[in-house]
């Protein structure tokens, strides 16, 4: 389709995904050869309406405008099999939920509450796809050559938060779960001075000669103060901040190995041995994951920078909208 043809009733997309309090979004139109997207923006916290906007001026230009998201949201899963005999082996109350079955085969579901907080949310807004992370992982594992041929973990990462499934070549699909993450209860603060460190402190002015005391207006006190304490301070936050992404990775690796550890435990799921661990990550976790992967887990290791809007993109386009 020409770019003359697309003013002529095209069909389009506008998608995007929330980030803590930032939308990554996109816009782009459904050609015969794939989802094209020609234009992204970024909408920082507190612009939610200039967003909105945006969607109100494309809804004008092009009547067929596809809106499409995924939900972020800890109270959801997925789970093998469909209808009301999983539901009831996976204790998922249809009441509370809603649950989709996908190719027959397994399960999506996300409390109601959940998303009619979300849809609240953006009411401005008509959607037309709210698709499962769990899809997003599922749908880019089986694409991918190399990751089909073997039992894979994939992880959809953001800062706080996490969604893993695995995905067996003979099994197809074969858990899931929604991971939230934080850096613990520890807090690094300052270490307040005992009656020991006091009395370490603590000396007799007797004991200096007249001599080796200087005058107080000879001594740049707050001058050597201010040199040293902002040093002191840069560097004390420099390090606060490696031992909090220390610890936040730390847990971020361990609720993996308990994800999977209790995959292999529950007979409810089919039986498969994860081979590769793969990372979509939308932070910088980088070749720690990787590292940690491949000597702790023994297992294979990938971390790749993931595009939930260009999944969602090729979702839209083959549901034939």
């Amino acid at each position: 389709m020409g770019k003359l043809q697309r003013y002529f009733w095209p069909k389009s997309l506008l998608l995007f995904y929330l980030r803590d309090e930032t939308i990554e979004a996109a816009f782009g139109y459904l050609e015969k050869d794939g989802p094209d997207l020609v234009e992204r923006r970024r909408f920082g916290p507190g612009e939610k309406g200039r967003f909105e906007a945006w969607y109100r001026e494309l809804a004008e230009i092009y009547p067929q405008t596809y809106v499409g998201t995924f939900l972020e949201t800890v109270k959801q899963g997925a789970f093998p099999g469909c209808g009301p005999r999983a539901w009831q082996m996976f204790g998922i109350e249809s009441a509370l939920n809603n649950v989709v079955c996908i190719d027959g085969k397994w399960s999506a579901y996300v409390s109601s509450v959940e998303m009619k907080w979300f849809e609240q949310r953006f009411k401005a807004m008509t959607f037309d796809y709210l698709f499962s992370p769990f899809v997003l992982l599922y749908t880019s594992i089986r694409r991918h050559e190399t990751w089909r041929r073997q039992c894979c973990c994939a992880v959809l990462h953001r800062k706080g938060l996490a969604f893993l499934v695995i995905v067996s070549p003979d099994e197809g699909f074969c858990y899931a779960q929604a991971l939230a993450l934080g850096s613990g209860d520890a807090v690094l603060d300052g270490t307040l001075a005992t009656d020991e460190t006091e009395e370490e402190l603590a000396f007799d002015l007797d004991m200096l000669d007249e001599e080796d005391v200087e005058p107080i207006e000879d001594v740049d006190v707050f001058g050597e103060f201010k040199e040293e304490s902002g040093e002191s301070a840069e560097s004390e936050a420099g390090d606060e901040n490696a031992l909090e992404m220390l610890e936040y990775n730390l847990n971020f690796f361990e609720a993996i190995k308990e994800a999977i550890e209790r995959f292999y435990k529950d007979d409810r799921y089919p039986r498969a041995f994860v081979e590769r661990v793969v990372l979509y990550d939308l932070e910088e976790t980088g070749d720690d994951f990787v590292r940690y992967v491949e000597d702790e887990l023994f297992m294979e290791g990938a971390v790749v920078h993931a595009d939930p809007l260009q999944i969602m993109a090729e979702l839209v386009a083959e549901e034939g909208a």
